[in-house]
Parts: C-alpha cells; sequence; structure tokens
C-alpha cells in the first residue's frame, strides 16, 4: 500500500464472547445479540465481509472499542460472513 495515499472502508465489526478467532479457522459462531444479528445481516447484504473482535468481558452486552482486543499496527483480521 502507498503511504501516501491511504484508503478507508466501512466494516461491520462482530465482537466474540468467550473465543478467539485466528486466520483459517473454520468454528460455528452462535450469535444471540440483536446487533450481532444486524452486522452479520449488513455483511452478507455488501461485501460479505465481517472484523472479528475478543471481547474482554463476556459479561459486557454493549462492547465498545476499549472493551475489545484489536491491533491497529499489524492489520485486522477480516473474514467471509459466509464462512464465519
Amino acid at each position: 500500500m502507498n503511504p501516501e495515499r491511504s484508503e478507508r472502508i466501512e466494516i461491520p465489526v462482530l465482537p466474540l464472547r468467550d473465543v478467539v478467532v485466528y486466520p483459517h479457522m473454520v468454528i460455528p459462531l452462535f450469535v444471540g445479540r440483536e446487533k450481532s444479528i444486524r452486522c452479520l445481516e449488513a455483511a452478507m447484504d455488501h461485501d460479505k465481509k465481517i472484523m472479528l473482535v475478543a471481547q474482554k468481558e463476556a459479561s459486557t452486552d454493549e462492547p465498545g472499542v476499549n472493551e475489545s482486543f484489536h491491533r491497529r499496527d499489524r492489520g485486522l483480521y477480516i473474514a467471509d460472513a459466509e464462512a464465519a
């Protein structure tokens, strides 16, 4: 990527409780929160990409940026929502 030109994309973010997903893993994801369901629906309606992040505390119902693990310096793991 050219450091002088950065593109900004919008992508749905799905916080996961009690699970960490690594690239090339295939596991079932059980979602029940309304926001999580809408997140998956948004991904399926567009380019079928979704960012998966692990929550720090599984008991948090509305996790924000500070309540999830993420790596801004190394890129983000973006999954195919059909496979996720």
